[in-house]
């Protein structure tokens, strides 16, 4: 629990990594002054390590192409909200569905909000919040490929016109690639 709340935020990260990389150095001075023969590998060994590691060769992480239906979205100037598919939404410790991080770098070419996403914090309320709306859990269980009850679906899709206009949904982006049958 205490590992995974270091991502939300991001600046406890940053403390426990200084903290790992100060703990790291102990032990690294610990093993030169108690072992003599390590004295000879293990500070070269270290540096070794930090030059591959911060090294400046080009690493390409993520493709940064935008897909052009984004582009449709930006030009769009009314108020609206995009839902994803696979759907989901995440705090960074828990989530449900297939939240896709790329939708948020995606968000910022086309400026309009996001049903699902990044929601922090996602407390038992939130969460009941959400399944309140008869169309989010039949999209979660959907998006993780998993069989929904008929009447379920038939009560989601009775409900889907107020989901539409609450939402001020404008887009329905489809992930082919990951988004299950």
């Amino acid at each position: 629990p205490v590992v995974a709340a270091t991502r939300v935020p991001t600046r406890f990260a940053m403390l426990a990594m200084i903290a790992f990389a100060v703990l790291c150095t102990l032990a690294v001075a610990h093993f030169r002054d108690r072992l003599p023969r390590a004295r000879r590998f293990l500070v070269p060994a270290v540096a070794a390590l930090f030059v591959c590691e911060l090294a400046p060769v080009p690493r390409r992480l993520y493709s940064a192409h935008v897909p052009e239906v984004y582009r449709v979205i930006a030009d769009d100037p009314r108020d609206i909200t995009v839902l994803e598919l696979p759907f989901g939404f995440s705090d960074g410790e828990r989530g449900e569905g297939a939240f896709a991080p790329e939708n948020l770098f995606y968000q910022i070419a086309h400026q309009k909000p996001l049903i699902g996403g990044a929601l922090s914090p996602l407390t038992g309320r939130a969460f009941k919040r959400q399944h309140a709306l008869p169309m989010v859990p039949v999209l979660l269980r959907l998006s993780e490929g998993k069989r929904v009850a008929p009447q379920l679906v038939d009560r989601a899709v009775r409900s889907a016109g107020s989901l539409v206009r609450s939402a001020r949904l404008g887009y329905v982006v489809i992930n082919r690639r990951t988004t299950p049958p």
